[in-house]
């Protein structure tokens, strides 16, 4: 399984409820972190999608739903990831299609 692979299942498991989603607002930005290198070179526009969009949803995540400036809720961080996640699966799915072509 490469890094994006990996990277995808989190984001699958969290969606679908098999992470908690606090625990995955630290956990995705720390494994993007800890392999950022490896997914730039499988593929730079997704790993510039999760650093941009996915760990600035996980760093404005309030599951306390405060209402704090910057803060976002549940339903508002499950579709912000939902969103990273369809268009990561359909870049990387593209890729395959291109390099097998």
């Amino acid at each position: 399984m490469n890094k994006i692979e990996m990277l995808l299942d989190m984001i699958h498991e969290a969606l679908n409820g098999n992470h908690d989603l606090l625990e995955f607002s630290f956990d995705f930005p720390a494994a993007l972190a800890d392999n950022y290198k490896e997914v730039e070179q499988e593929n730079r526009v997704i790993a510039k999608l999760f650093n941009d969009d996915l760990v600035d949803a996980c760093s404005w995540y309030d599951p306390y739903n405060t209402g704090d400036d910057y803060t976002i809720d549940e339903e508002e961080f499950r579709e912000r990831a939902k969103i990273v996640y369809d268009k990561a699966l359909l870049l990387a799915q593209s890729e395959i299609v291109l390099k097998t072509s």
